[in-house]
């Protein structure tokens, strides 16, 4: 009777530590839920900037237009000013951390700076040269440029 007692005890304990248990739920985070708000936008702009540059690189006025802030800036007039090789060259290889960063009153901007200088048929220095301005805000937003030159 004892051993009837004991394999029951024994039997009825591995019921009860082998039976079903609750799993916690998956907790794992993944890389971009670890990052902060702040770091958050900082890659989406860097994406951004990387596909901006194919739109002017590609000479895709529709993309371009995507990234206006306004109706008041002219992609067909950009694509204009960038047309040279060498401003196209400068902007391949600028990466978004390249863009220099002007703090305002109205707020941070970012500036892709090109410019070519030469010499004229007389040896006068001469020079051309595009900024292009834009902004953070939901999304990397291209204010205006100016080309001189």
């Amino acid at each position: 009777m004892t051993a009837k007692i004991l394999i029951l005890a024994t039997m009825f304990f591995l019921m009860v530590s082998c039976g079903e248990t609750k799993k916690p739920l998956n907790t794992t985070t993944t890389p971009t839920e670890v990052l902060t708000e702040e770091a958050k936008p900082i890659n989406s702009y860097e994406k951004e900037w990387e596909t901006f540059k194919k739109a002017v690189l590609t000479k895709d006025i529709k993309g371009i237009s995507a990234f206006a802030s306004s109706d008041a800036v002219d992609a067909e007039a950009l694509l204009e000013a960038l047309s040279g090789e060498n401003f196209l060259d400068t902007l391949k290889e600028t990466s978004f951390n390249d863009l220099t960063v002007t703090k305002s009153e109205q707020g941070e901007s970012l500036e892709f700076h090109a410019e070519v200088t030469g010499t004229d048929d007389e040896g006068n220095e001469v020079g051309s040269g595009v900024t292009i301005y834009f902004s953070k805000g939901k999304h990397l937003e291209l204010d205006y440029f100016i080309a001189a030159g």
